[in-house]
């Protein structure tokens, strides 16, 4: 698939327990709430939104950045219940080398626990994921 055709819909990738989504305005309670964890975002350099309100708003500029072929945001929900509870971002791309930069997020009662069965299959789905975009 060539690159400028990678855009054109929002990619949506399962596991046996995860889904990695588009974030939509229902899901801003729960940005925010693994955005405000300290011990999550400490060394991120970002301390997050402010408010409800503006993590919303966040999700308009992840919108418009997938427009703009620049990135993609996907919320990482559980498929229980469809919470939120991290973020997989793809960008920096630089086509010529055909490379992106991928950055996961979780919220803390996830980044040791059920999740890293199935980071396994996270790692292969992105692979093929970027390979497609990347091609």
């Amino acid at each position: 698939m060539p690159f400028k055709d990678a855009f054109i819909t929002f990619p949506k990738l399962e596991t046996e327990r995860f889904i990695l989504r588009e974030l939509r305005s229902e899901d801003a309670k729960d940005y925010h709430i693994y955005l405000t964890d300290d011990e999550v975002i400490k060394y991120w350099g970002y301390k997050g939104p402010k408010n409800i309100e503006t993590a919303s708003k966040i999700f308009k500029r992840f919108e418009n950045a997938f427009t703009r072929k620049e990135m993609i945001t996907w919320g990482i929900a559980t498929k229980e219940d469809d919470k939120i509870i991290g973020t997989c971002i793809l960008n920096d791309f630089v086509r010529a080398s055909m490379v992106g930069f991928v950055q996961e997020g979780l919220l803390r009662d996830y980044i040791f626990g059920e999740i890293i069965t199935d980071t396994l299959v996270f790692s292969i789905l992105k692979k093929d994921l970027i390979e497609g975009l990347l091609t």
